[in-house]
This record gives C-alpha cells, sequence and structure tokens, in this order.
C-alpha cells in the first residue's frame, strides 16, 4: 500500500529539521500555516509561516540540524492530519560549543516530542502544527541555544 500523501507531507515536513532545508520547509506550508508550541506555561507566541521560517532559519548559525526520531506515527484520514511522537538530539555545529574545554555532556540533550499536523484538503501542505514539548527539557534546551549563540555571535 502506497503511502498518503498526507503522511509523505508530514515526512517532509519533520526532515527539515534534520536539514534545516527552508526551500523544503516553505515549499510544504500553507500560506495559512499556523504553530502553537504547548504546554503554554511556556509562554511561547503562536507563529505563522513566515515567523516559524525565520525562527528555524536561525538555528541554522548554531545547528546542523535537529533529526526525529519516529516512535509513533498516527494519520487521520478523517481529520486529515499525522500525529508523529519522537524525539530529537541537536547536532551542533563545532563553533556553537566555543572554543573552551566542554564539560562532559553539557552539548547532550534529546528532547521528547509530539508533532500533531493537519493538512489542506491536497494533504499535500501543512496548514497547522501543534507540537506538545518536553517543557522541562525546554529549560535546558534554551540554555544551550543562548551559549551557542553567544559562542557564535560573541555577545
Amino acid at each position: 500500500m502506497s503511502e498518503s500523501s498526507r503522511m509523505r507531507t508530514a515526512k517532509a515536513y519533520l526532515s527539515t529539521l534534520a536539514t534545516l532545508d527552508m526551500t523544503t520547509l516553505s515549499g510544504v506550508l500553507s500560506d495559512e500555516y499556523t504553530l502553537t508550541i504547548c504546554p503554554a506555561t511556556l509562554s511561547l507566541p503562536a507563529m505563522d509561516k513566515n515567523a516559524y521560517i525565520s525562527r528555524m532559519t536561525s538555528l541554522r548559525a548554531v545547528l546542523v540540524g535537529l533529526p526525529v526520531t519516529y516512535l509513533d506515527i498516527i494519520e487521520s484520514e478523517s481529520s486529515n492530519s499525522v500525529w508523529i511522537h519522537g524525539t530529537a538530539v541537536p547536532e551542533w555545529k563545532k563553533e556553537a560549543k566555543g572554543d573552551g574545554e566542554e564539560v562532559e555532556g553539557e552539548w547532550d540533550f534529546k528532547g521528547e516530542y509530539v508533532f500533531m499536523l493537519w493538512m489542506d484538503e491536497s494533504g499535500e501542505k501543512v496548514v497547522r502544527c501543534v507540537e506538545m514539548v518536553d517543557s522541562l527539557g525546554m529549560g535546558k534546551m534554551g540554555g544551550l541555544f543562548a551559549k551557542a549563540m553567544a559562542n557564535v555571535t560573541g555577545k
């Protein structure tokens, strides 16, 4: 049985995290795309297509990629959606880690996520994503990103 267009689109969407390929990302997002990151206690603003592409582009300063390993995939024809439970480990650029001595395990992080993706009628564009993140882990990840950006920019 061949894979549905919604499943191919969902996998293409997540593959952009591994490569930070903005051309592919832009191609799979609808013009009406919205991203909501949960839980709400993180107080992260919702993003539209342009804001999300800008955010992902900025990650290229410190990351080679953030590949997702699928743990479970659920496809729903009735809601035209794909839900993916997975983990991701950031692949840091060498310069993002700085020139100093690295504390063992300092840059190690494995995040856990659930991506809920709703597609347009064709199944070829993501209209909406709700991303559930490990809120405790996001504190560590935020600190790592801040340190990496400081290492790269010197600020």
